[in-house]
């Protein structure tokens, strides 16, 4: 995730226009990242570590399926879940996903493979840095 996210230490705005900090984060103390705004690359890899938790834990909470998956679909469904919260990957915000995991008679990382290039649009536009990186997870982290 970080080699896609790169740290900066200042805020900026990202590719729809959001001010982001460290590792691609939107939030700074517990409140939106603003313009002054510094972290340090510490700080910023201690927030990547809890925001990875926090939504594995949603992740797996709100989608059982998750448990037949291998560890690299699950990895590519977490860095989706970093970039754009776990509840993009609900039953309501992602109902092919869901659908076909919850009722699959597959593989189920197949599902997870051809699903994870619809997760490359941020703020209602596809992004060719997010088109990127999830053809990277899919190389990266799927078995032949």
């Amino acid at each position: 995730m970080k080699e896609h996210e790169g740290f900066r230490d200042k805020a900026y705005r990202d590719s729809v226009g959001k001010w982001t900090i460290g590792y691609g984060q939107t939030e700074i103390d517990g409140r939106p990242v603003r313009e002054d705004d510094t972290i340090d690359e510490a700080a910023a890899a201690a927030f990547v570590a809890e925001r990875m938790r926090e939504n594995a834990v949603a992740l797996h909470r709100q989608n059982p399926w998750t448990r037949n998956l291998s560890q690299g679909a699950l990895s590519a469904l977490y860095d989706v879940a970093y970039n754009l919260g776990a509840g993009a990957l609900s039953e309501k915000m992602s109902p092919n996903l869901n659908y076909e995991a919850g009722s699959a008679d597959m593989d189920w990382d197949s599902i997870v493979w051809r699903e994870l290039p619809t997760y490359a649009s941020a703020g209602g536009k596809r992004v060719q840095g997010l088109v990127n990186r999830r053809n990277d997870a899919i190389r990266k982290w799927r078995t032949p």
